[in-house]
């Protein structure tokens, strides 16, 4: 009996080893595989001090910025095919605002189950396009039910107000600004997204695009403990207090997503943090940029992370009081700065 207890207690000490020795081995494999991967991403630390000692917001730039999104959110309400009233008057006031400021705004039409609707391209001054393109867009639709004031009326009017902090300054490459409709559901990920349609047509015409930057809920902060959320494999990287802008691309735009926020972080006066991950991570494709994916152009999103962190998201309390206006300022204004690098590369 006692030589067949030591047999089985020896059988049993083998087998742990083994089975210590196989989860050492998938645990060296699983870390070797992280590495190999990381090595292909970009990651830039979220550093809470950063921009601490930029210039306040510009008051002016602010309080303009208010005024779009009372208008969008407040005035027009739900913007959708759904509620086509609201959609018209949202994109006869994103012309207006263009057109106010000497610009000519051009409407790119298509339809959708028998509707007429419409993307708004914006060239600013500067070069032909004979470089490739800087394109910035965000959309102007909000999902039924919802006001969209964060996602995504500041968006827009950061879109608004680009043209008027860059100005006609000598570049390289141009500039055009695009207000897109239907990015919300249930055309989010068709062939019938405002982004696609756009997208889609210029690959087909052959045009070059530099850089695609999408803003999308880019005004909702908190410093609240755990107020903000992540995917789950990102959990680990990234701090649990929302008050930072995150700049959001894919493994093949790891430059572009380095170079962007290399440009934007400084004297943003809003800390800021940068990712380049896998597409099929939840949330990274999550609006406009993933249209320009699709047809091969290099593009990234600049968010606050809206469901991660807005608990307004989607749903009627997507209200302008939820909107810092002070940041929402010093973001767009930081995009200014770092579109006009794009455009000088």
């Amino acid at each position: 009996m006692a030589e067949a207890g030591a047999e089985r207690s020896g059988r049993l000490r083998r087998v742990f080893r083994l089975l210590t020795l196989g989860g050492l081995v998938t645990l060296a494999l699983l870390a070797a595989a992280f590495a190999a991967a990381w090595r292909h991403m970009a990651y830039c630390p979220h550093d809470p001090l950063a921009g601490a000692g930029a210039a306040p917001p510009d008051p002016a730039l602010q309080a303009r910025l208010a005024e779009h999104v009372r208008q969008l959110a407040e005035g027009l309400g739900p913007r959708h095919l759904g509620a086509m009233q609201a959609l018209d008057a949202a994109d006869a006031y994103i012309q207006k605002s263009w057109r106010k400021q000497g610009l000519r705004p051009v409407g790119h039409p298509y339809q959708v189950d028998g509707r007429w609707c419409r993307n708004i391209a914006c060239d600013l001054p500067g070069p032909t396009a004979a470089e490739d393109t800087v394109v910035v867009g965000a959309h102007y639709d909000s999902v039924a039910g919802s006001p969209g004031a964060d996602d995504d009326a500041g968006g827009v009017a950061a879109l608004l107000e680009l043209p008027r902090l860059l100005g006609a300054r000598s570049a390289r490459r141009p500039v055009r600004l695009v207000a897109f409709v239907n990015e919300e559901d249930p055309y989010f990920g068709t062939a019938q997204m405002g982004s696609q349609v756009f997208a889609d047509e210029a690959c087909s015409r052959g045009e070059p695009i530099h850089a695609m930057i999408s803003l999308d809920a880019i005004g909702y902060y908190s410093d609240a403990r755990n107020s903000q959320g992540y995917p789950t494999a990102l959990a680990f990287f990234f701090p649990d207090r929302g008050n930072f802008l995150s700049i959001v691309g894919n493994v093949g735009g790891r430059e572009l997503v380095n170079r962007f926020h290399s440009y934007l972080a400084p004297k943003l006066g809003v800390p800021s943090l940068c990712v380049a991950t896998f597409e099929w991570l939840e949330g990274i494709d999550w609006s406009d940029h993933q249209s320009f994916w699709k047809a091969g152009y290099p593009a990234l999103m600049v968010t606050d992370t809206a469901v991660y962190r807005h608990p307004g998201y989607h749903t009627p309390k997507d209200l302008p009081a939820t909107v810092d206006f002070g940041k929402l300022a010093l973001v767009t204004a930081g995009l200014a700065r770092a579109v006009q690098r794009l455009r000088d590369e």
